[in-house]
């Protein structure tokens, strides 16, 4: 634990409460698995814009907590950033941490004390958590007045193409069909949890892009080298047979060729900002507006 981030000692909220729809443990234990691999170039880029938005803010970072710390690469990406001093990571296991000051734990309870910290990046972080409303909550309470909150998800029609053609190909299979790629927010939505969670200024954006791939091998290959596949509960989706898999790639590829090539997946992604109010003297000194 880095020496300046005292552990906060909130006891965890009851599970029960809030629809389990994934499994934290698999999804923890997924993310593990990408620490040393070379991120998918999307998730990169990602990366770079939530940083490219936080430099359009005319301050610096005293203290930055990084979510969704899955592969040693985007640590250092982050860590390198200038205006950014002091990093600390969230990470799902050890193996993820690269080196870099920080804890081992999960976005829906986050192991910190309130208002730690000046910034805090979640680029794919916040997306498979059960109760995405609360974990707002509790990051908008790790930082301090005038704090920054940038955070990106898959939103809307994200891989639209694979659960279609999933659930098709069961449906006709079994009579019955599991859900196997996760439901995602709207923009409008995931907007409107900012001010909920106490955020001011919030904005948000998407970005629609639909991305080639050689074939549903190769997207699903992506998808697990950035830790994206699996996650559910086994109650909400049990294991798809053999037959079933290849007739949905027959259909998926099919239905969504790519003109130039390949297969299309269709990807909607949000990045959400939020600021928390500044206090007395920072109201009267420095303005942090975006720079035009």
């Amino acid at each position: 634990m880095h020496a300046g981030v005292t552990v906060a000692g909130r006891p965890p909220a009851a599970p029960s409460e809030v629809p389990q729809l994934f499994d934290r443990r698999a999804v923890r234990r997924r993310l593990a698995q990408c620490a040393r691999r070379e991120p998918p170039g999307l998730l990169g880029e990602l990366v770079e814009a939530l940083l490219e938005r936080f430099d359009e803010f005319q301050q610096s970072s005293e203290a930055c907590l990084l979510l969704g710390a899955r592969h040693h690469a985007i640590v250092r990406l982050v860590q390198r950033r200038r205006r950014i001093n002091d990093l600390t990571v969230l990470a799902p296991d050890p193996t993820c941490l690269a080196g870099v000051p920080g804890a081992v734990g999960d976005e829906e309870l986050l192991p910190f004390a309130d208002e730690a910290f000046d910034t805090v990046l979640a680029p794919l972080a916040l997306h498979r958590v059960n109760d995405l409303p609360g974990s707002l909550v509790q990051i908008r309470r790790l930082l301090r007045p005038g704090g920054l909150f940038l955070a990106s998800l898959p939103a809307e029609e994200t891989l639209c193409e694979l659960r279609d053609v999933l659930l098709e190909a069961e449906a006709v299979a079994t009579g019955g069909a599991a859900l196997r790629v996760p439901p995602f927010a709207d923009v409008q939505t995931l907007g409107n949890l900012l001010p909920r969670a106490g955020f001011t200024m919030p904005v948000a954006d998407i970005d629609r892009r639909q991305l080639v791939f050689d074939n549903v091998g190769g997207l699903l290959q992506t998808l697990a080298r950035a830790g994206e596949r699996g996650g559910l509960q086994a109650t909400v989706s049990g294991r798809l047979t053999l037959p079933t898999f290849r007739q949905a790639c027959r259909l998926y590829e099919a239905r969504h060729q790519h003109a130039g090539g390949g297969i299309a997946a269709s990807f909607d992604l949000v990045t959400l900002t939020g600021r928390v109010p500044p206090g007395p003297a920072q109201s009267a000194g420095t303005d942090t507006r975006p720079t035009a």
